[in-house]
């Protein structure tokens, strides 16, 4: 008998659900919110929750309806494989390209380039002025150079 090695991937379904947090709220709500409604407890001078209805809860925790969060996992796995992390391999690839691009630019430590590098991706190759104070040592055309250079690599 021939056994096939397991396979195992991790796959970074939590930066998705962070950066649609608001989603995410409301589906634990959709388990919640009854939850809360049929619960009877007190708290005790402890501060420990005692539960006083445990027998009319019981299917609740047993049986949790849980179709709903499937779906939302399954578009998760579906978002994050098909566009985040092609899009995060992409930004992989061309890094130390950028990287090197900028260094011949201005002379700049590794965290001030791994800095300009994220402003850039996070705006589409565009420096935010907002974050210039970050930036104090490079003057107008020297970001507009390293704007242009970022453009021409991931546009490629």
């Amino acid at each position: 008998m021939h056994l096939r090695p397991t396979i195992r991937l991790i796959i970074p379904v939590s930066a998705h659900m962070l950066s649609h947090i608001d989603k995410y709220d409301q589906l634990l709500e959709k388990i919640s919110k009854p939850l809360m409604q049929r619960i009877k407890y007190d708290k005790t001078a402890g501060g420990e929750i005692v539960v006083k209805n445990p027998d009319e809860l019981i299917d609740y925790y047993r049986y949790p309806d849980l179709t709903e969060h499937c779906i939302y996992l399954a578009r998760v796995l579906i978002d994050t494989i098909g566009k985040e992390m092609p899009e995060e391999l992409r930004f992989i690839q061309h890094y130390d390209e950028v990287k090197r691009a900028i260094q011949t630019i201005a002379d700049m430590p590794d965290k001030e380039i791994d800095l300009m590098i994220m402003f850039l991706y996070q705006n589409k190759g565009t420096f935010p002025k907002r974050r210039r104070e970050y930036f104090g040592r490079l003057n107008d055309a020297e970001i507009d150079r390293m704007q242009s250079a970022f453009r021409s690599v991931f546009e490629k």
